[in-house]
């Protein structure tokens, strides 16, 4: 098992969180596409974020969206990728 998944999502979340201001998105859309790629709402999502849950638990609970063909492909990409796609799925 990849490491990132015994790590804390809100620690991760915050380097996402970093990152995609960094590149001129903001918190509001990361949260966007992680609610569209996990199928958690508002308030799930915050509650993963605030209690702590690791990446493996935060999947298990999740149901992915279609285009995302397992947890992996949510940890490693630039969360302004993960953008893109949802971005570009919402077109179609």
């Amino acid at each position: 098992m990849s490491r990132i998944f015994t790590m804390s999502f809100a620690s991760v979340y915050r380097l996402y969180i970093a990152k995609v201001e960094k590149k001129g998105r903001t918190q509001a859309e990361l949260d966007e596409v992680i609610r569209w790629l996990s199928g958690y709402d508002e308030a799930t999502l915050e509650a993963h974020i605030t209690s702590g849950t690791n990446f493996q638990d935060f999947f298990a609970q999740a149901k992915l969206h279609p285009k995302v063909s397992r947890p992996s492909d949510f940890c490693q990409p630039d969360p302004t990728e993960l953008y893109h796609i949802h971005a570009e799925s919402c077109r179609r």
